[in-house]
């Protein structure tokens, strides 16, 4: 046990270790990355398109499908001559960890979520967005740049697929209290163990706003970072689960 604080994680990646809290990981989501993503990624970006990734997840997988695929250097390449849009230092980090460093980039200079990054795309005035993500991301990109006039294309590099009965287990222990802090990393997350819980005995964390959002709408309440990383969850929650 890594200390007094524990902090349940739902993501379907395995949480990061760290001083202060012991980690319980019950996965809500399963990623089957999508075979082909990166060739329909190439086919797909034209001159003056912006790319964009939401998720530290995509570049990663994008670049294993590009190596099976023999087409990894065309990917680099591609990243190297676009301008593309990131959600946060995480996915920042990813892309140029996965496919090098870009022409430029766009990253929202704070509040990291889906909508500051399209609203700070839509000022661009871009000709058309090429967004590499998960099949069942959120409408807010598109929602806003179409506000904007900005031509969405979508390119889908892996799929999150639900896990109810784990969804039942986390609930479990969020209502009866095993573990102190619930952190909620994504809307798809909250909405499937939100339904579930009714006062919970465990306290609720919420990545950003547009994840808090699902948990109001149950009646729930939230802690919430000032800065929506995973980082500054945790750490938020650590400091007051220990206090």
């Amino acid at each position: 046990m890594q200390g007094g604080c524990r902090l349940l994680f739902m993501g379907p990646d395995s949480p990061p270790r760290g001083p202060g809290y012991e980690a319980v990981w019950i996965p809500l989501i399963a990623v089957e990355p999508v075979e082909g993503s990166s060739r329909e990624l190439l086919s797909q970006a034209g001159p003056g398109d912006v790319i964009v990734f939401t998720s530290p997840r995509a570049p990663r997988i994008l670049a294993l499908d590009a190596v099976k695929l023999g087409i990894y250097n065309d990917i680099v390449e591609l990243v190297r001559r676009s301008t593309v849009g990131v959600v946060g230092p995480s996915t920042l980090k990813s892309l140029n960890s996965h496919l090098g460093k870009p022409r430029s980039i766009v990253m929202p200079p704070s509040g990291y979520t889906v909508r500051a990054l399209a609203s700070t795309l839509a000022s661009m005035n871009p000709g058309r967005v090429v967004a590499a993500r998960a099949s069942r991301a959120s409408p807010i990109l598109r929602e806003v740049l179409a506000s904007g006039g900005v031509e969405l294309v979508e390119v889908t590099v892996y799929r999150n697929e639900p896990l109810p009965g784990n969804a039942a287990v986390a609930a479990s222990l969020i209502a009866g209290g095993t573990v102190d802090y619930a952190l909620f990393t994504s809307p798809m997350q909250a909405t499937l163990v939100a339904p579930k819980l009714h006062e919970p005995k465990a306290r609720l964390a919420a990545i950003g706003p547009e994840t808090g959002r699902v948990l109001e709408a149950h009646g729930l309440r939230y802690a919430m970072p000032r800065e929506y990383t995973l980082e500054s969850l945790i750490s938020a929650t650590t400091s007051r689960c220990n206090r």
